[in-house]
């Protein structure tokens, strides 16, 4: 009898270790952290033209962007957030601008806001 309990004490308690083990295999995979502080570049095409972005987030909040296209260079400077998915930057002397951010990998993320998507990438 004692051989029999301690049988099914020992089924038991694996049973419920199987089963706290076997529960994280059952969650979704969590999207990759995003360090964005660095330099990064995207392409925006509008009608007849394409826009190369080249912002840098620094570590203190502030960004300067580049764009160039085939009618020059712009260079703007501002402030940035980047917190719960949402990058929101505010040009010196404008209005923010804020989108969601969809992490490809710690160097590539996706920037949307309303029907504009653009991939950004590390460099």
């Amino acid at each position: 009898m004692k051989t029999l309990f301690a049988s099914l004490y020992l089924l038991c308690c694996l049973l419920l270790v199987g089963s706290a083990t076997a529960a994280p295999l059952l969650t979704t995979r969590a999207e990759p952290e995003l360090a964005i502080v660095g330099t990064w570049k995207a392409n925006m095409t509008l009608p007849g033209m394409v826009n190369v972005l080249h912002p840098t987030f620094k570590a203190d909040g502030t960004y300067v962007m580049v764009v160039a296209n085939i009618t020059g260079v712009l260079v703007q400077k501002g402030t940035y957030t980047y917190e719960d998915k949402v990058l929101t930057m505010t040009p010196d002397g404008g209005y923010a601008e804020a989108g969601i951010v969809k992490v490809v990998n710690k160097n590539e993320f996706i920037y949307k806001k309303g029907t504009r998507q653009l991939t950004f990438r590390r460099q």
